[in-house]
């Protein structure tokens, strides 16, 4: 567990992770042993590691996606070889962010998704519901906007241009809580620096790897994170 925590922090593979901690004296799995772990290691374990870096709940929380490519390659190389975008088809993973700057519950997918269906998954992990849960226009919808409101959430997000008939979100669209809403931009924030710490790809291949190294970064990211003021 130690060695896969060190290959995120540091961006290494398999191979120069096992080179790198034995050169300083420890003992480490060979790489193929590293690997095989990365994928016996269950959801389940991960987030129970996950869940000892969330120090609380927070009131108010947003939510976003982004897409993860599953290779480092330049649009250089890209162009040299002729290739066609997407060179390699990513991972998607959705987030949702308290008002400390920490993950609170993640999802990684093995294709690209609409952001809307890890909602509902991402709020059920929470160990407390929030008040108020705040997104981008990509999550307008009568349909969640009412499924929240069963739950006493106040959800918030922008009316799309051309939106179809909805009580809710004709509220939102009369009287739009903006001041509240340009705290969204947290989870932006939180996204720009993960992928500047760890890059906006995953070395892995398959979705149990990959989501054994993006749970790292996570719990790496919330243990150096530091409390909001």
């Amino acid at each position: 567990i130690f060695a896969l925590f060190v290959k995120a922090e540091c961006q290494l593979s398999y191979r120069r992770t096992t080179k790198f901690l034995r050169s300083l004296g420890f003992k480490t799995a060979t790489k193929s042993t590293l690997q095989r772990y990365a994928v016996k290691l269950l959801l389940p374990f991960w987030q129970k590691i996950f869940s000892q870096t969330i120090e609380k709940a927070s009131n108010i929380v947003s939510i976003d996606g982004t897409g993860l490519e599953r290779t480092k390659a330049s649009e250089h190389y890209i162009k040299r070889i002729d290739a066609k975008r997407p060179f390699c088809k990513g991972y998607h993973l959705s987030i949702l962010v308290g008002e400390n700057s920490k993950i609170l519950s993640l999802r990684i997918r093995q294709k690209y998704c609409h952001d809307i269906k890890d909602v509902k998954y991402l709020v059920k992990q929470l160990s407390k519901k929030p008040i108020i849960i705040i997104m981008d226009k990509g999550y307008d919808s009568e349909q969640l906007h009412r499924y929240f409101a069963q739950q006493n959430i106040w959800s918030i997000a922008p009316v799309r241009k051309n939106w179809a008939k909805g009580q809710l979100r004709k509220k939102l669209k009369d009287n739009f809580p903006k001041k509240i809403y340009n705290k969204r931009n947290r989870v932006e924030s939180i996204f720009h620096a993960f992928k500047q710490k760890y890059g906006n790809s995953v070395s892995s291949k398959k979705i149990k790897s990959a989501r054994t190294e993006i749970y790292c970064k996570a719990i790496l990211h919330n243990i150096y994170t530091k409390k909001f003021r």
